[in-house]
């Protein structure tokens, strides 16, 4: 979120294979005039997104803007004609792939994905989503956990069913929904992450996920979510990376 262009580079140039999503932060996500406002947004994303080309793969336009309630009340039109006019502006104008959706953790139903935001799927290179535990569910693996980590697979199927031909998922966040540290072990987060890679590679439309987070030392607000100076931070590395020195888990591809 919000790199320099020299931070984002050196991320590229430790992590040649990843796959990087950009965003830029914005207190306020006003809807009120929505396709004009998605285009100023693309162009805004546009000034950082241009001098990393090739070091960042997509970007972001707004974050969670869906919320619980009712479609009318939470404006999913306004929030769909946004999408549509970012992707086209950053992809048709800057070359620049769009991620849409990124919405709260099943903050909209699969149904309500095909009925509203067909057009901002279609329009983009990827599509975004929220995972999350439910409140107070400290397990991925477990109960309503599982069933929430997954919740991915039941908008792809919605949008199989109704004709619709998505681009890659990519899960932006995942997480428990009170963060980790505090509620359960190192070794017990490590293995839920693993556990949802599998998962994930069992469904290749998805390209990955993105732990959250990582925050500067101190940081006090995301402590709870914070992998920074946990073993998390090592054993994804080694997960992901296979070194001579650990090798790969079973079935696991270097």
């Amino acid at each position: 979120m919000d790199p320099t262009v020299d931070f984002a580079r050196a991320v590229r140039a430790q992590f040649p294979k990843a796959f990087i999503v950009g965003r830029r932060f914005v207190a306020n996500q006003p809807l009120n005039d929505p396709a004009n406002q998605g285009r100023a947004f693309a162009d805004y994303v546009a000034q950082l997104a241009i001098p990393l080309k090739g070091v960042v793969n997509a970007w972001m336009s707004y974050n969670e803007v869906s919320s619980y309630t009712s479609p009318t009340q939470n404006n999913y039109a306004a929030w769909n004609t946004f999408q549509v006019a970012f992707a086209e502006e950053l992809h048709g104008r800057y070359g620049i792939a769009a991620v849409a959706g990124n919405d709260g953790t099943q903050a909209v139903t699969p149904e309500n994905y095909v009925r509203y935001f067909r057009g901002a799927i279609m329009a983009s290179q990827y599509f975004g989503m929220h995972e999350y535990t439910p409140p107070g569910d400290n397990s991925m693996q477990d109960g309503p956990g599982q069933a929430a980590m997954l919740y991915y697979r039941q908008v792809y199927a919605a949008l199989a069913q109704a004709g619709i031909h998505p681009p890659p998922f990519i899960l932006t966040e995942t997480g428990l929904y009170q963060g980790w540290r505090g509620h359960v072990s190192d070794e017990q987060m490590f293995n839920d992450l693993v556990w949802l890679t599998r998962q994930l590679k069992a469904t290749p439309y998805v390209i990955g996920q993105a732990v959250y987070g990582l925050f500067p030392p101190g940081d006090r607000q995301w402590r709870a979510f914070n992998v920074q100076s946990t073993i998390l931070e090592e054993e994804v590395g080694y997960y992901n990376s296979c070194m001579p020195s650990h090798p790969c888990p079973p079935g696991q591809q270097g």
